[in-house]
């Protein structure tokens, strides 16, 4: 995209859901101006959006695969989804398998 984000003959098609502050939610708002690597790039190409096409599990199938690990994790990072979501996902964690899962975004670990 970096190379393609400031030509208007191009399209960037994004597909599912896109969470608050990434490039992707940017640009579904309508972001003029965007930032790559620490460069400012123009945003002339046509955005589209198709939803609903998202294929990973929810909370149930995630805990549902943690809960299948024969030794816990030295560590667990939530790092998909919004902060409530992300949020919710790691006192889960916590709760049903009690391993603490961290945020790194916010750079906090749920307790309970």
């Amino acid at each position: 995209m970096k190379y393609n984000l400031d030509r208007a003959e191009c399209s960037i098609l994004i597909t599912g859901f896109q969470a608050e502050r990434t490039l992707g939610r940017r640009l579904v708002d309508g972001a003029k101006l965007v930032k790559i690597f620490g460069q400012d790039i123009r945003v002339k190409a046509a955005i589209y959006t198709i939803g609903g096409l998202s294929a990973h599990a929810d909370q149930a199938g995630l805990l549902n695969w943690l809960g299948h690990f024969e030794k816990a994790p030295e560590k667990i990072f939530v790092v998909h989804g919004e902060f409530s979501n992300s949020t919710a996902l790691a006192a889960a964690i916590q709760q049903k398998l009690n391993w603490t899962a961290t945020i790194p975004e916010y750079l906090s670990v749920v307790t309970l």
